[in-house]
C-alpha cells in the first residue's frame, strides 16, 4: 500500500532501466517484439508464415474493398453451387482492366460462387499499397460504387493447376480441383466451358443464369479458349519465404539490443552540481482530478472526496523507500554513490539525471532508473546529488556536494 500511495505522491510511475531492463514498459515492449520475430525465425514453418502472411494480406485487401464505393454488410445474393464447390478466377495485372472489370460485373450477381484471386502483391511483397489501388480499379463502378465481389491474394490455387497465364476458371470441390479452362472470354462462356467439361448440373444452371446456352458435356480436365496473359505477380508464399530466409537473426538481435540499451527518456532534467550542503523540507499535497464517489450497499449515494480536494499522503502511510538523485555523467557522483551504497536501504530506488541507466546498474551493482522531470519538482529536487527521505509528514532533502 505505501508504494501505491508514494506513486500517487510523484504523479509518475518510476521508469526501471537498470539490471533488469525489463521493468520499463516500453522497453518489455521491444522485448516482447524482439522475441516474436525470433521466434517466428526459429520456430515456424513455412506453412505458419504462409497462413500468417495470407491472413495479413486478406484482411488489408478485404478492408479496401469495403472501404471503397459504400460496401454495406448485406446478405450474399444468388447462389446456384453447393457449397462445397465454387469457381476460381485466377488473374493478374496482365490482363486488361476491361476485361476484369466484366468479370466483377457479371459475377455481383452470384457473388457466392465466384472468388477472384491474384498469385502475389503488385510489386515487392513489403508494398501492399499498388494491390489495394489495383483491386480498386478493379471492382470501381465509379461514384464511390463498387462491385461487391470476393478478392483474394493466395498462390495456392495457382499452384494446385501449375498456373503460368491467365485467365483461368479454376473449379474447385472440397479443395480439389475439378476442372479449368483458360482464355479471355466472358465469365458466362467460361462456365459455359466447365459444365461441358464436367457435365456438372450445377454449372449448366450457373451457366444459363449467366445468359450461356449450354452444348452437350464430355469429361475434360483443361482447355483453352481465348487469349492468355503470363502472370505479372510472384507466388507471394514464396516470396515471403525468400525474406524470411535472408533475416541475419545475430544481426536483428545486436540491432534491438543497442536499440534498448540506448533508449532514453526525452525528459531527462539538466540540474547543476551541487556545491553546498544543506537540509530542507516539503509537505506534498496530492490533488484529486475527479470526485469519489460514495458507496452504500453497491448504490453511489453521493461524493465523499470531491474533485480538487487536497490531502497529504504521507498521513497514510508509514514508510516510503529513500530516492537518491544523482547525475550518472559525472564521476565523482557515480563514486559517491557507489562508496555509499551499503549506507542505504535495500528498497533505496537510485535515480540519474544523466547517462545510460543499465551500464551505471552494472557498474554499481544495483538497478538504477532514470529521473524525470515530473519526479525532480515532485521532490522539489534542484542539485544533485540529493538525498530524499520521509520524515514524519513531510519530505527530508539532503543536498550532498560531491568534489
Amino acid at each position: 500500500m505505501r508504494y501505491v500511495v508514494f506513486l500517487l505522491l510523484i504523479l509518475i510511475p518510476f521508469r526501471a532501466f537498470g539490471f533488469d531492463v525489463t521493468d520499463n514498459p516500453q522497453v518489455r515492449r521491444m522485448i516482447t517484439e524482439l522475441e516474436k520475430v525470433i521466434k517466428k525465425i526459429e520456430n515456424s514453418t513455412a506453412v505458419k508464415r504462409e497462413k500468417e502472411a495470407l491472413k495479413e494480406q486478406v484482411k488489408e485487401v478485404k478492408k479496401a474493398v469495403k472501404k471503397n464505393g459504400n460496401y454495406k454488410s448485406e446478405k450474399m445474393k444468388d447462389k446456384i453451387l453447393p457449397e462445397d464447390e465454387k469457381i476460381y478466377v485466377l488473374i493478374s495485372s496482365s490482363v486488361p482492366l476491361e476485361t476484369l472489370k466484366a468479370y466483377v460485373g457479371e459475377a455481383e450477381r452470384f457473388n457466392r460462387d465466384f472468388v477472384f484471386v491474384l498469385r502475389g502483391t503488385i510489386g515487392t511483397v513489403s508494398k501492399i499499397r499498388p494491390t489495394l489501388l489495383f483491386i480498386r480499379r478493379v471492382i470501381s463502378k465509379g461514384d464511390r460504387e463498387a462491385y461487391r465481389v470476393e478478392f483474394n491474394l493466395d498462390p495456392r490455387p495457382f499452384r494446385l493447376i501449375n498456373a503460368e497465364s491467365v485467365p483461368a476458371f479454376l473449379l474447385l470441390k472440397d479443395g480439389k480441383p475439378e476442372a479449368v479452362v483458360y482464355g479471355d472470354v466472358s465469365l458466362g462462356y467460361a462456365v459455359k466451358k466447365l459444365y461441358e467439361n464436367t457435365c456438372n448440373p450445377y454449372l449448366e444452371k450457373l451457366a444459363e443464369a449467366l445468359g450461356e446456352s449450354p452444348g452437350l458435356c464430355s469429361v475434360r480436365f483443361t482447355e483453352k479458349i481465348g487469349t492468355i496473359y503470363p502472370i505479372k505477380e510472384k507466388d507471394l508464399i514464396s516470396e515471403i519465404e525468400k525474406r524470411a530466409n535472408r533475416i541475419d537473426k545475430n544481426a536483428l538481435i545486436k540491432k534491438m539490443q543497442k536499440k534498448i540499451y540506448s533508449w532514453q527518456p526525452t525528459d531527462l532534467p539538466v540540474l547543476p552540481a551541487a556545491r553546498k550542503k544543506r537540509v530542507y523540507t516539503f509537505v506534498p499535497v496530492y490533488t484529486l482530478k475527479r470526485s469519489i464517489p460514495r458507496v452504500k450497499n453497491g448504490r453511489v449515494i453521493g461524493v465523499l472526496y470531491p474533485a480538487g480536494y487536497t490531502f497529504n499522503p504521507l498521513r497514510y502511510i508509514s514508510s516510503l523507500p529513500t530516492v537518491v538523485f544523482f547525475n550518472g555523467n559525472r564521476k565523482e557522483e557515480v563514486e559517491w554513490v557507489k562508496k555509499h551504497l551499503n549506507d542505504f536501504n535495500s528498497d533505496t530506488l537510485f535515480c540519474t539525471t544523466s547517462g545510460l541507466a543499465w551500464k551505471l546498474g552494472q557498474k554499481l551493482g544495483c538497478r538504477v532508473y532514470y529521473a524525470t522531470k515530473d519526479m525532480v519538482e515532485k521532490f522539489h529536487v534542484k542539485e544533485t546529488v540529493s538525498v530524499c527521505r520521509k520524515k514524519g509528514e513531510t519530505i527530508e532533502v539532503t543536498v550532498v556536494p560531491v568534489e
